[in-house]
């Protein structure tokens, strides 16, 4: 078996997001997907991916994802280069499911737990998307005060209802995010402390209603610098937050360890960094709470159950982003119902009930606050053919080159 052809399909309906269809020569299919610069990663497979794979074995996943790296990576790195070879490594993941028969849980080892559960990012099905009507730091339509899943603008003005409705659906934990504006007011530095206490209050809200029964997860966004970041950490303890995320950026390893030391709240990180190598170091220099890492932008699944047997190493849980797209929602469940050290599957209730059925047939389903990978061979997703054969839709093939 031979890889054949690479075709990538963008939709400027939803411009962050870039499926890679790869097909072998004897008709099989898979599909991987990255997330952001899509223009670019789109490019770099064509022009430099490509001709390294096309009519190599699509079943020798750790030779092509080594040599990819040595080849393109400038190591650690999380932009072009690496989301390329994230996207080619799901879609060969999904080929090596397909060619055995089996779902991918069962490729990492078979199942450690039926279900993960889940926590939702409190975004809107607008977040992420470059659009006009889309202001920059809450990606907030003019409409999102009348749309039933803009999490994002129910995090800020009704709090306590978003909180209860996700309880009642048995989600016990949520990501917010509403000191972005502030740290970019004060570039990081200063603090307007009537403003912080005004976007603090609706955490304060969800706090005293629920208590612990609602896990709350602030994520700082890599925005704020010293000493700016000791006063906003140490402020969020009153909350008792579930976990602080990203409060510095990870490029400054020993700034992220001395904010972790000087908390009680645990610290998670490693959304944007790439490699088992970069989170070696991670690992080894911060004493974090959970190590969270984005199997669309580390190099792919190859990486990813690397990275997740470093943590269980060093005794901590892992959590996989996703607040992008259905490829990597579906690939982080998966590892985590095979690993014993998997704590919580993020996940976007405006993506999944919404754009991810527009785009995929068979989604696995979110039940009861957990979800659980279906048992169709490779990660299961594949493009629904409506989708393929809208006209928006934009699709590449090295077959027309």
């Amino acid at each position: 078996m031979k890889i054949s052809e690479l075709r990538t399909i963008r939709d400027p309906a939803v411009p962050s997001i870039l499926f890679l269809e790869v097909l072998t020569d004897d008709g099989i299919v898979g599909l991987g997907e990255t997330c952001l610069g899509t223009a670019a990663v789109e490019a770099h497979l064509f022009e430099a991916v490509a001709p390294k794979v096309l009519g190599t074995s699509p079943l020798e996943l750790e030779r092509i994802s080594r040599e990819l790296y040595d080849d393109f990576v400038g190591f650690s790195d999380s932009g072009v280069a690496t989301r390329a070879r994230s996207a080619l490594d799901l879609a060969l993941w999904d080929i090596l499911g397909k060619v055995t028969g089996v779902p991918l849980y069962q490729l990492l080892g078979g199942r450690t737990r039926a279900a993960v559960p889940v926590y939702n990012s409190c975004a809107g099905p607008a977040y992420g998307m470059t659009d006009a009507n889309v202001d920059r730091l809450g990606n907030l339509p003019a409409d999102a005060a009348s749309h039933p899943l803009d999490d994002l603008y129910a995090s800020r003005h009704r709090p306590v209802e978003l909180a209860g409705e996700l309880l009642d659906a048995g989600i016990t934990g949520m990501k917010v995010w509403p000191f972005d504006g502030l740290a970019l007011a004060g570039e990081g530095r200063h603090i307007d402390w009537d403003r912080f206490h005004e976007d603090l209050r609706p955490l304060r809200q969800i706090h005293d209603a629920f208590g612990r029964r609602m896990k709350i997860m602030v994520d700082l966004h890599g925005l704020w610098r010293t000493p700016a970041v000791f006063d906003v950490v140490a402020a969020l303890e009153e909350i008792e937050p579930y976990w602080i995320e990203d409060p510095v950026k990870v490029d400054s390893l020993d700034l992220l360890r001395r904010v972790a030391e000087r908390t009680r709240v645990p610290i998670v990180a490693g959304e944007t960094l790439a490699t088992p190598w970069a989170f070696r170091t991670l690992i080894e220099e911060v004493p974090l709470g959970t190590v969270m890492f984005d199997i669309g932008w580390m190099g792919g699944l190859t990486e990813a159950k690397k990275v997740a047997t470093l943590a269980d190493v060093g005794g901590l849980t892992f959590s996989p982003h996703d607040c992008t797209g259905p490829v990597v929602f579906a690939a982080g469940i998966h590892l985590s119902v095979s690993a014993t050290n998997a704590l919580l599957q993020e996940s976007v209730r405006a993506f999944y009930q919404g754009w991810y059925g527009d785009c995929v047939d068979g989604l696995p389903e979110v039940l009861d606050g957990a979800v659980s990978p279906t048992d169709r061979p490779g990660h299961g997703l594949h493009l629904s053919p409506a989708y393929l054969a809208s006209d928006r839709v934009l699709v590449r093939s090295t077959e027309d080159r």
